[in-house]
Order: C-alpha cells, then sequence, then structure tokens
C-alpha cells in the first residue's frame, strides 16, 4: 500500500500518522529512503513522507508494517505520488494491477529508476514492475485516469527472452557474450 504522512521516530522503525489512526512502519538496511526523483536523503522528523509498505499488517497497536521505500517530499510543489503494479502496457497508458490507475504518458513524460542503469522510457516499463506516478490532477473515473508527470520505476520486473544469445558474429570473428538480464 502507499501512504501519505508524516515521519516521527518510533523505537527502530519510523512511526508515522495517517489521518486519527497511528501506523508504525518498521525500516531496516533495505528500505530505500529516497526524495521524488529517487535519490537517496535522510529522513528527518516532522518530513512529509510518501511510504511505500506491504500490505499486510499486525493486528498490534499501533498496527505494523514493513517499508521497503520511504519517499521525503522535498518540493512543497511537488504533485501527488500514485503507487502501481504493472499489469498491462501499450506503450501509452499503464493499467495498475488493481484496476483502480490507468496511467497514461507519452515519449516526453521523463521516467527515473531505482538501481536500473540504462536509459528507460515508459513504454519500456514490464509488466509486473512496481513504479510510482506523479500526477497534479487525476481524472475521478473507475478506473483513474493518470495523466503522469513523471514516472518513477521502483523495480523493473523481468522480460522474458525469446532466446538466449551465447555467441556473435562481427567481421568474420566470434565472440562469446555474456548477458547480464534485469
Amino acid at each position: 500500500g502507499i501512504y501519505e504522512t508524516y515521519a516521527s521516530k518510533f523505537g527502530g522503525g519510523y512511526g508515522t500518522k495517517k489521518i486519527n489512526t497511528e501506523y508504525q512502519f518498521n525500516t531496516d538496511e533495505n528500505t530505500y529512503v529516497c526524495d521524488y526523483d529517487l535519490n537517496p536523503v535522510e529522513l528527518k522528523n516532522g518530513d512529509f513522507v510518501t511510504v511505500v509498505a506491504s500490505a499486510q499488517m499486525t493486528m498490534s497497536l499501533p498496527p505494523q508494517s514493513y517499508a521497503h521505500y520511504v519517499l521525503v517530499r522535498t518540493d512543497e510543489n511537488a504533485p501527488a505520488p500514485i503507487y502501481a503494479q504493472v499489469a498491462s502496457n501499450n506503450g501509452s497508458e499503464i493499467m495498475s494491477s488493481d484496476g483502480n490507475n490507468k496511467i497514461v504518458f507519452d515519449e516526453n513524460t521523463p521516467v527515473t529508476a531505482n538501481k536500473i542503469r540504462i536509459a528507460l522510457k515508459a513504454q519500456d516499463i514490464t509488466v509486473g514492475s512496481d513504479i510510482i506516478a506523479f500526477a497534479s490532477v487525476v481524472g475521478m473515473s473507475l478506473p483513474a485516469h493518470v495523466p503522469a508527470e513523471k514516472i518513477a520505476v521502483l523495480n523493473l520486473a523481468p522480460v522474458a527472452q525469446e532466446h538466449d544469445v551465447e555467441k556473435i558474429t562481427f567481421g568474420g570473428n566470434t565472440y562469446d557474450v555474456a548477458v547480464d538480464y534485469i
């Protein structure tokens, strides 16, 4: 799930408040704390954050969940973040796996990515990937029409390969190829 809230420290994790109900999001060295461009930042008490957390919560008081990503709003005018797991991408729109969001983009929509070392365009985002789309306006329909101003790719799902290439021939010479799929 995704939660927008203010950070305050509780024990080993970061507790937060959402409306009038208290939650605690536990963090560890695998929790990525970053700004909306996915650059690492230091989390401070009182920061306005978006937490991408496990949907499973304990039945304790306060309810607890593990935070995968904590995005710190460093720009007051930043558009709202919408988390989605990609169910389909037809090259101009992404449908979320829960069916609640249709994220619309074009070839100029900026894409940032965590731990991905390739130039990525929105049409390249694969089914099963976790993304956050940023939009100032969201259409009140079902699914919601989300004109993305920017997309952040949290993890790119592996792409099934049609053929594994082990050797290539170039200029009459044959070379071994080692391919590292993401």
